[in-house]
């Protein structure tokens, strides 16, 4: 079902949604061990007999996808903020990724880069096969890391960063949020599950960043949707 708010016509859209939802709901049914039936990279995922496989390694490959109702606040996200870039830690299959993709498509945001940060490789090249079914990958850079600090970002062009990684990763990435700048056109959300550690979320990243905010798919983001209309009521 597609669920997007309609400020303008829909045509030429239609098969584009309707492609991206066919993905996500391909890489739940990964999440679930069923074969997918889209990203050839993924489909023997669970087939392979390897008697060496370990709980560890099952865990790394699961997809851990955002529920429905979590991929659609990705792209209510990216149409209430309307950043120039997004930076998606943690895009393992794809689902917030593709979200942020096809929100820009939507919505004429032509101009966003969306750079997706995956460490696993067998997800990066399964994401890659995903966009290019949905003809999307022109809008995504997919990288296996991200150096924050690097990024040479413009401080007066709106940036989000999408953080839905482990633990120890994302006590790393808000080290480099603390030393980046971008008060009133920067954004952060994480997953509220992956909690990092208090000391980490320090008074820079507070002072740092217009809005920041914690969410959990448990209850389908809705600080999301709380947020939004907060930007657009701003706007």
């Amino acid at each position: 079902m597609v669920n997007m708010d309609k400020g303008s016509s829909t045509a030429g859209f239609d098969g584009l949604i309707s492609r991206v939802r066919q993905c996500q709901y391909d890489i739940r049914n990964i999440d679930m061990y069923i074969n997918s039936r889209i990203a050839k990279t993924a489909m023997n995922l669970w087939s392979e007999t390897n008697p060496t496989r370990v709980l560890s390694r099952i865990i790394e490959s699961r997809a851990f996808a955002l529920s429905p109702a979590g991929a659609i606040a990705c792209e209510r996200l990216t149409k209430g903020t309307q950043p120039r870039i997004i930076i998606d830690i943690g895009a393992g299959f794809g689902t917030s990724t593709l979200s942020f993709a096809l929100a820009c498509s939507y919505y004429k945001q032509d101009d966003v880069r969306v750079i997706a940060v995956e460490p696993n490789a067998l997800k990066r090249n399964a994401l890659a096969e995903y966009l290019q079914y949905c003809e999307l990958g022109q809008i995504v850079e997919i990288r296996e890391n991200v150096c924050l600090d690097a990024l040479e970002l413009n401080p007066h062009e709106p940036v989000l960063f999408f953080l839905d990684c482990w633990p120890a990763a994302m006590d790393s990435y808000f080290s480099q949020l603390a030393k980046i700048d971008l008060h009133e056109c920067g954004w952060v959300a994480w997953e509220g599950m992956a909690e990092p550690q208090q000391s980490t979320i320090n008074v820079n990243v507070k002072r740092n960043f217009d809005l920041l905010f914690s969410f959990t798919d448990i209850d389908l983001f809705a600080p999301l949707f709380v947020m939004t209309d907060l930007v657009s009521k701003q706007g």
